[in-house]
């Protein structure tokens, strides 16, 4: 899931390991429902995947919580990772894992 940020990060990444990141990028807002709607394309598509990663706690929360509903074992069956660019969080889940980026402390690595 990408809030564009995160997807630009995410396709340099890809790209970099020589890995095709079409098709796996979905974009969503950055709300419960919108990770919900996410997860919902993702299964209706017949999109296999084990793995996905949230720009945003909460959007998070809502591909977690779509994910349950449709008897998907997390994170047995698919792992969640919220990468949060903001300092806003909405507690803690012992079913996915979320790291806070701060991108100051990036871009004085990188230089």
């Amino acid at each position: 899931m990408t809030n564009g940020r995160l997807g630009g990060m995410f396709v340099e990444a890809m790209e970099s390991r020589g890995l095709d990141h079409r098709g796996r990028i979905v974009e969503t807002g950055e709300t419960l429902e919108a990770g919900m709607a996410a997860v919902r394309q993702i299964l209706e598509g017949g999109r296999p995947c084990d793995a996905i990663v949230c720009g945003e706690d909460l959007t998070a929360a809502g591909v977690l919580k779509a994910l349950l509903r449709a008897g998907v074992r997390v994170p047995e069956q698919v792992a969640l990772l919220c990468v949060q660019l903001l300092e806003r969080r909405i507690g803690q889940s012992e079913l996915f894992s979320s790291v806070t980026v701060q991108p100051e402390l990036c871009v004085g690595q990188t230089s």
